[in-house]
């Protein structure tokens, strides 16, 4: 074919041919890249579907989680409508992406709604609400169109199923525009479009929004219609109506019974090849420009002369591309040589060393392939992730750890792709990593780390993981790539997540306990009297002045520290205490380390060890020097002032200006006014350090811009009522302190009378009690927590009770005349259970009810009450003969119901323990004027060892078959006298008598003892 062509012809020819494999090459590359880019999208669209879907899921379980919480407050489900609305308002703006909130009956009827403010109207015949009703669970419904929010939405509903029957349904609405706007600002890729459909094929979304939304419209895609009705996940390429190729993916949701949504993510074909398309373009048109170049090169340089020579040459080529290494150039003898033949002689030389290299070759690559093998073991048998890349991203090698975090099967083409491609998030979980401080582009650019945290989450672990990386550049004298590794430290985050949380709740209650004892310069101390070891909190350390590293903690050290006067004292008290297992209450004086004198004030209480006797003895110290030194203050101003009223006049003077001394100097706040309370005639120092300014400035005045707004017309009653009676003017208001907070004071005032008997001033004196207040609240919120608990389970309880019950009874009836001996027998326990389950539950609500309930301060005549009960007792027991002896005028101050309960159960206890007796005998008295009351019996008695389980719950000290009972009396006798501030104890000896004293406060207990509990805030 070639022989009839010209030399250059033939130079031609074959440069032609020469650089038409390169074109060839080129148009594979550019297959190749396509096919690659298209496989990258797929894999990116699959991605934004899988995260989209994830997404909706998300919302699904929000609301889910939202719904079971409302649906759970049986305040909103039965409170006003009101206040639901308002709750439900609130929850809108806190989650904008619901266009609304509500309850509604299985009628339709909504009882509450987020938009009230708006109207209401029904819910019937809405199929989601019918579907909650037939279903009883959480069901996702079709999308509608907001009857009152005028909205688009997806609903979601929860039934509240009481005894077998739908009392109410929860239900939310999600905002269909609003979850379209947020896609506005998630993870697809550019030029995407999102469609999210339920499984009936109804498009919920769409993104980028249509220019002429339908409502209702339905997808055209059979595909897609399929995959929602089967919620299966699939991608592929596609063409659509228009003739415009896609690829595209799509992923579902979680599904919610049948129902469940599914979003699809497409791109057209031409937006993702652009960029490859103009590049293949840009590759033709340099293999064109090169082989004009190098045609016009042949057509000039060419000559007849390298026809021959080249021939041979290319020869030698020839047979050495097949493998032939023995392929030589034929050269004639020695002499005068052309370019041609030296090149020949230089072939063969190149041959002869390619030869002996191809033997080299062989032997290095038996050595390669083997520690190639021992490399791949090594790597693939790490727990840690590696991947190695090259400076521009590429990947290079990887084990099997990395496949299981990453999918590598289309690695990213740029660096500052890999945080997105592959979920790379900054330990907050929710932050993006910065690409240019991911480890892989760090790695490549030649850095050196560790001990970075990273949160990836893609869709091989969906669930997210936690890794600490370490990477590491590897050079061949410039930068060759780099090797990151990645250990799943994940479980061991968790572990200190957890641990960090109760460190900071421990802390906390540890800083607020420490708060409360330096805000009332109280400490806390334990003894234990078995070892002989006391216990000091730093409070106590620094009360006595002490340094806890040079002072030994022991009983005889701080012995050494009380007064001698009061050693004995102190001593007595606390022997008292062990002795009796009683508490210890006791003022003292002690000798701090720099020789001060201060007085202190001990509260403790005893517990006994296994073996009965006491083994341990702890409470709280308080200092109360400033308390007693103004006591002996005003003891000492009242005798020098008795003392010296009848000296001269002139005295009276000297007099006031050292009750104002004293005045300026006192602690508490002290001030006086005039005969009609209307201006203020003098205020001390401690006034002025509360609220601000000088004495001047409140002078002729009055104080009640400090009072607060709620207490002015408590406080003004109370002022109108003492100006009218003359009697002490008391109580507790908030002031408001110069820092703008509100101090609780305890006020007390007394009118000054003139000769004439008419006021001439009032004193009155007021001390900051808001540390107290602070302790109160949380003592009383304990006890509303613990008392709710019992009354909560108490309750709770019955439901089953009565299944049981009722069923024991229909299988009797159902069995009469069939059943044999044991059968009955069987149904008689249960029945005799059932019954001591539902005295024991109707003791727990008697014992919840004595905390519950509102207290009333009268006076009560307990002989009256007394007697009322015992005559119940006998004429519920007529042939019993009892003995019975009530003091006469026994009249105490407190609650008529509560007190009534209280001897119901002491006389009641009376009365059963003395079954026995052939001769019964109870008495109820008084040791004294004041003195406690006591209920005496002959009964049966007990050990006074077990004394310490008499007043606890559910404890009882005789058998079930000796004395019925519920063990619930006794802890609610004392329940009712702590309530009446008094205390409660008992004595007895076995098989002799018993005797149970208790004391009532004379005085009406603070506020929040007398109001039902359920009021308290």
């Amino acid at each position: 074919m070639l022989g009839g062509m010209s030399l250059r012809q033939r130079l031609l020819t074959l440069t032609a041919v020469a650089v038409l494999p390169m074109a060839v090459l080129a148009f594979w590359v550019t297959a190749r890249e396509t096919n690659s880019t298209i496989a990258l999208a797929q894999s990116q669209l699959r991605f934004s579907a899988s995260l989209l879907a994830s997404n909706q899921s998300r919302a699904i379980d929000t609301a889910e989680q939202l719904l079971t919480a409302i649906a759970g407050i049986e305040e909103l489900r039965n409170g006003s409508r009101e206040r639901c609305q308002a709750y439900l308002e609130d929850l809108l703006r806190r989650y904008p992406m619901y266009s609304n909130f509500g309850f509604a009956q299985a009628d339709g009827t909504v009882l509450c709604h987020g938009l009230g403010a708006k109207g209401y109207t029904s819910a019937a015949g809405r199929d989601y609400l019918n579907a909650a009703i037939d279903k009883r669970t959480f069901v996702l419904g079709a999308p509608i169109n907001g009857r009152v929010s005028g909205r688009r939405a997806l609903p979601m509903a929860l039934p509240v199923v009481r005894d077998g029957v739908v009392t109410v349904v929860a239900f939310a609405t999600l905002d269909l525009a609003y979850a379209a706007s947020l896609l506005t600002r998630a993870q697809i890729p550019e030029g995407a479009r999102v469609v999210v459909a339920d499984r009936r094929g109804t498009v919920l979304i769409e993104h980028p929004a249509p220019a002429y939304p339908d409502a209702a419209r339905t997808i055209a895609d059979e595909q897609l219609k399929a995959a929602a009705q089967g919620m299966t996940a699939d991608s592929g390429e596609a063409r659509d109506s228009q003739g415009v190729d896609h690829v595209f993916a799509y992923a579902p949701s979680r599904r919610v019974g049948e129902e469940g949504l599914m979003v699809r993510v497409a791109m057209p074909r031409s937006v993702i090849l652009a960029d490859g398309n103009a590049n293949m373009l840009h590759v033709f048109l340099v293999l064109g420009l090169a082989m004009l170049a190098a045609l016009v090169g042949t057509w000039f340089l060419g000559g007849r002369a390298i026809v021959a020579p080249a021939q041979q040459v290319m020869g030698a080529v020839r047979r050495l591309e097949k493998g032939d290494l023995d392929a030589r150039v034929p050269l004639r003898g020695p002499g005068v040589r052309g370019e041609f033949e030296r090149m020949g002689a230089a072939f063969n030389l190149m041959a002869d060393s390619l030869q002996r290299r191809q033997l080299d070759l062989e032997s290095e690559l038996e050595r390669s392939r083997s520690a190639y093998e021992l490399l791949d073991q090594v790597l693939n048998g790490m727990q840690d992730a590696l991947i190695a890349v090259s400076p521009q991203g590429r990947l290079l090698l990887h084990n099997r750890a990395a496949l299981q975090l990453f999918d590598l099967s289309a690695p990213p083409l740029t660096l500052s792709r890999w945080p997105a491609q592959f979920g790379c998030y900054y330990p907050d979980r929710t932050t993006p990593y910065l690409p240019h401080k991911h480890p892989v582009a760090r790695a490549a650019a030649g850095q050196a780390g560790g001990g970075a945290r990273m949160y990836v989450r893609n869709a091989n672990v969906p669930e997210g993981r936690m890794l600490m990386c370490s990477w590491q550049p590897f050079a061949g004298g410039a930068i060759a790539g780099g090797i990151v590794v990645f250990s799943d430290i994940t479980q061991l985050q968790q572990l200190q997540d957890a641990q960090a949380g109760q460190l900071r709740q421990l802390v906390a209650t540890q800083r607020k306990l420490n708060e409360a004892q330096q805000a009332g310069r109280i400490g806390n101390w334990e003894l234990d009297l078995v070892e002989g070891r006391l216990w000091w909190s730093d409070q106590v350390f620094d009360l006595l002045g002490l340094r806890r590293d040079s002072f030994e903690v022991t009983v005889a050290n701080f012995d050494s520290l009380i007064h001698p006067h009061d050693k004995a004292v102190h001593a007595a008290a606390r022997q008292r205490a062990i002795d009796t297992a009683g508490s210890l209450e006791v003022d003292y004086r002690l000798i701090r380390s720099d020789g001060q004198v201060i007085w202190l004030h001990d509260v403790a209480a005893t517990r006994a060890g296994p073996d009965g006797r006491v083994a341990w003895i702890g409470g709280l110290v308080q200092d109360i020097t400033v308390r007693k030194l103004a006591q002996a203050e005003l003891t000492e101003l009242n005798a020098s002032l008795e003392a010296r009223i009848t000296q001269r006049t002139a005295e009276l003077a000297r007099q006031e200006q050292l009750f104002r001394t004293l005045a300026e100097q006192a602690p508490e706040v002290v001030w006086n006014t005039d005969a009609a309370g209307t201006h203020l005639t003098f205020v001390n120092r401690a006034w002025c350090e509360l609220v601000g300014g000088t004495p001047q400035d409140w002078i002729g005045g009055n104080d009640r811009s400090t009072i607060h707004p709620d207490d002015v017309d408590a406080v003004s009653e109370k002022w109108r009522h003492s100006a009218r009676t003359l009697d002490i003017f008391t109580g507790e208001r908030r002031i408001r302190a110069s820092d703008g907070t509100f101090h609780t004071m305890s006020y007390k005032a007394s009118p000054v009378l003139d000769a004439d008997g008419e006021v001439a001033f009032w004193v009155g004196i007021e001390t900051d009690i808001t540390g107290l207040k602070a302790i109160e609240l949380a003592l009383r919120s304990s006890n509303q927590e613990l008392e709710a608990f019992s009354y909560s389970v108490s309750h709770d309880l019955r439901a089953p009770l009565g299944a049981i019950s009722g069923f024991s009874k229909a299988l009797a009836a159902k069995i009469e005349g069939q059943a044999d001996e044991r059968s009955l027998h069987y149904l008689a326990r249960i029945q005799a259970g059932v019954g001591k389950m539902e005295q024991l539950i109707d003791a727990l609500l008697s014992l919840s009810k004595v905390a519950r309930a509102s207290f009333e301060w009268t006076m009560v005549d307990l002989g009256a009450i007394a007697q009322e009960i015992m005559d119940d007792l006998k004429a519920q027991q007529p042939d019993r003969q009892v003995d019975v002896a009530i003091e006469q005028g026994l009249v105490a101050q407190g609650d008529a119901p509560m007190l009534r309960v209280l001897l119901q159960n002491l006389l009641g206890n009376a009365w059963k323990f003395t079954t026995h007796q052939q001769h019964a005998r109870i008495e109820l008295g008084r040791l004294k004027s004041g003195g406690p009351f006591y209920v005496r019996d002959n009964g049966v008695g007990f050990d006074m060892s077990y004394a310490t389980k008499l007043f606890v719950a559910f404890q009882r000290l005789h058998s079930e078959a000796e004395f019925p009972g519920t063990g619930i009396g006794l802890a609610t006798v004392r329940r009712i006298v702590l309530r009446h501030h008094g205390k409660v104890w008992a004595e007895s000896s076995p098989g002799q008598s018993t005797v149970f004293y208790f004391t009532l406060s004379q005085v009406a207990p603070p506020a929040w003892l007398a109001t039902d509990i359920d009021r308290i805030s």
